[in-house]
């Protein structure tokens, strides 16, 4: 029997891993197709609980690049994929790659994160390789990858949809079967709770620390918490996955000036390959 892996430490994770998402701006949704709820909505119908992560990838590690907007977008997508239709793995590397450079602009040494709306952007535009063909490599996060592969289960396209910040919401489009890319804003207690891998809420004499991209693959009103799959591999929180309290997606920062702590939700649809077979969520 393999041994258990052992524990991430907190002065680790500190030194390893880089909080710098960025909230889009507003202009980055405009136009952007969005999940809407009829008038006649009730949220108490909902199921009380719903776990989406039975349908996810194995959890991967990003390591020191900031690279978490790729991560967790490919985390809903090969969610979705799983779920309808078998298990894919495609190229973190390549889709953050396309989304500095290619859709952003940005340097290509810069390892400045990115926008989730971008990231986006770039899956529907540019596509991705699977990660047989462009793997995941730190190192090369500056090199350009190759031409858009042609080769069998690469993404050549996906339609995204953008989804309100609001508990109803994430719990809604959860229970629909859709897993949902988020990002939130990052205080000093961020590790408070690291073993249990629960985001404790900012409070006074705390301070931002930056921010940070997860997806979002289940919710339980019971515990009033929303389930998440990281990027920092299996060694954080519980297996790496983690816990969001119901009052961090509807709570705002204590510092000026005041702003929601998640923003930039989105889900994907469906799933174009190579080929024009299509994968459809929901």
């Amino acid at each position: 029997m393999a041994e258990r892996a052992e524990r991430m430490t907190k002065e680790e994770a500190k030194k390893t891993y880089v909080l710098n998402w960025r909230p889009s701006p507003p202009s980055a949704r405009l136009g952007a197709p969005k999940i809407t709820f009829k008038p006649e909505f009730d949220s108490t119908t909902l199921p009380s609980s719903k776990d989406l992560s039975q349908y996810d990838s194995a959890v991967k590690d990003q390591g020191a690049l900031g690279a978490d907007t790729a991560f967790a977008v490919l985390a809903v997508a090969e969610n979705i994929a799983k779920h309808h239709k078998g298990e894919f793995d495609w190229s973190e590397l390549y889709l953050y790659y396309n989304t500095r450079v290619k859709v952003l602009g940005w340097p290509v040494g810069d390892d400045t994160g990115a926008y989730i709306s971008s990231t986006i952007q770039a899956l529907t535009t540019c596509g991705c390789a699977n990660e047989n063909d462009w793997p995941y490599d730190v190192a090369k996060f500056a090199e350009e990858p190759p031409a858009p592969s042609s080769s069998e289960g690469a993404i050549s396209s996906v339609k995204a949809a953008n989804i309100d910040p609001t508990v109803d919401a994430f719990r809604a489009t959860i229970s629909c079967g859709f897993p949902i890319t988020i990002g939130i804003i990052c205080y000093s207690n961020l590790f408070d709770s690291f073993d249990s891998g629960v985001i404790p809420m900012p409070k006074p004499g705390t301070w931002i620390t930056g921010g940070h991209v997860i997806s979002i693959v289940g919710y339980d009103d019971s515990s009033r918490q929303f389930k998440f799959k990281n990027s920092w591999g299996i060694r954080w929180g519980q297996s790496g996955y983690g816990f969001l309290p119901y009052e961090y997606v509807s709570g705002y920062t204590i510092d000026e000036p005041v702003q929601r702590l998640v923003s930039d939700c989105w889900t994907i649809q469906s799933i174009e390959l190579q080929g024009g077979s299509v994968i459809i969520g929901g």
